[in-house]
């Protein structure tokens, strides 16, 4: 049986120069409409609720952020105040960011996909040939099968 929850496991990327990014594993359906409604705001004019063009390309780094080595701390921090440090990078550093959270993420989806391909149990082995009553469709466990008559015997 598979696990259909998203655990809080991490990942340290290493960006050069010294400088690292935590980042979580994967997003569970909660952080991804979390980051979403980030990115919303509220159109008076239209009466309805809109994407923000402004947190196109940040939202994404900001849901998958967990901790960095720059000196603005954001370990524990709300997801408003991570996105706002995001967005407080210069742009060469954002993209480098946001490059490396998008591979990140391609691998995982990879990873998935290649374990889905491999059914739980299943090995790469060679299968085992068949015993003769197997072949034939009995277990070595069950009974011998007992032929039976359908026809009724009362007939005239």
């Amino acid at each position: 049986m598979r696990d259909p929850f998203v655990r809080p496991d991490t990942v340290r990327l290493e960006l050069g120069d010294g400088d690292w990014l935590v980042v979580k594993c994967r997003l569970s359906i909660g952080e991804i409409r979390e980051a979403q409604a980030l990115g919303l705001q509220y159109d008076d004019r239209l009466e309805r609720w809109i994407l923000n063009p402004r947190h196109t390309g940040t939202i994404d780094v900001a849901a998958y952020l967990v901790d960095w080595s720059f000196p603005v701390p954001i370990r524990q921090a709300p997801p408003a105040e991570i996105l706002a440090a995001v967005e407080s990078l210069e742009l060469e550093t954002f993209h480098d960011l946001r490059r490396r959270i998008l591979e990140h993420e391609a691998a995982q989806e990879a990873q998935r996909a290649a374990q889905k391909k491999t059914p739980p149990g299943e090995t790469d082995s060679s299968p085992i040939s068949l015993s003769p009553d197997a072949a034939a469709g009995r277990s070595p466990r069950s009974a011998p099968s007992i032929p039976t008559n359908t026809t009724s015997s009362a007939r005239h």
